[in-house]
């Protein structure tokens, strides 16, 4: 149980695809160790280390929980690293994300699953990872959809919670909570696309106006209330907004969607 080095981590996890034999016990308690260990690793260490983590899973490596923890830990326990830096790598490692389900469809496969079981895995780098996914052909549609479906959800969950009478308070709070986590992911995730990112803007561009189609098409049951959840209408506006702001180069391609509109 002793706590392994930082520099043995990538060693081990490099090793690891060298035996096949290991139990499935036994892989999930070597995969619990080096996410554990995974915060000691230094900051430009850090692509490196997770590409050999996804090399393992594309080996066959217990697939969700070696993108279950990378997800976790890009979504949260990274977030004590120096910001900047960390945007830039968080980019490199999308770049490898993108690579390894170009190679492993199946870690794609993984990557959609695990939010769609798992709401908590719900977090600004899952979102950029589901665009990033979403540049692989064969994902394009399903991983923007799922990201749809978990912001018609999230509103649709907290607009019945506000509207019941006999729910208690605590869930209607936690529905307003979820509902403005995801919306703040959402926007995060795109804030952050001018950080080494560049392969997600296209996805990021389609999904707006995937959303605006929503409201369009009357789907939405739009809501904006003084709480401060902006609703789809507002979400799917700010989202081009701030790619438009952010990306010099969307900003032709955005304009001529609006025209075709």
């Amino acid at each position: 149980s002793c706590e392994w080095q930082k520099g043995l981590l990538t060693k081990m996890v490099s090793l690891a695809k060298e035996f096949p034999f290991l139990d499935k016990a036994r892989k999930s308690e070597l995969l619990e160790k080096v996410f554990f260990g995974i915060k000691g690793v230094d900051l430009q260490d850090l692509p490196s280390h997770v590409y050999q983590l996804l090399v393992l899973a594309s080996k066959g490596f217990c697939k969700r929980e070696v993108i279950g923890g990378v997800v976790g830990f890009f979504g949260s326990k990274a977030e004590t690293r120096v910001a900047s830096v960390l945007r830039q790598i968080e980019g490199t490692v999308l770049l490898h994300v993108n690579f390894a389900v170009k190679q492993d469809p199946s870690l794609g496969q993984e990557v959609v699953a695990l939010v769609k079981s798992d709401l908590g895995a719900f977090n600004h780098f899952t979102v950029a990872v589901l665009f990033s996914v979403a540049r692989v052909r064969k994902f394009g549609e399903n991983s923007l959809g799922i990201l749809r479906t978990a912001l018609l959800t999230a509103y649709n969950d907290y607009r019945l919670s506000k509207d019941c009478k006999w729910l208690p308070d605590e869930l209607k709070e936690e529905s307003f909570q979820h509902v403005k986590l995801v919306e703040k992911s959402l926007l995060r995730a795109v804030s952050e696309c001018r950080y080494g990112r560049e392969h997600v803007v296209p996805s990021v561009i389609q999904f707006g106006f995937m959303l605006l189609e929503s409201v369009e098409e009357g789907r939405s049951n739009e809501l904006s209330d003084s709480n401060g959840v902006l609703g789809i209408e507002k979400l799917s506006i700010k989202i081009l907004g701030t790619l438009f702001e952010v990306h010099d180069m969307t900003r032709n391609e955005i304009i001529e969607q609006c025209k075709f509109r």
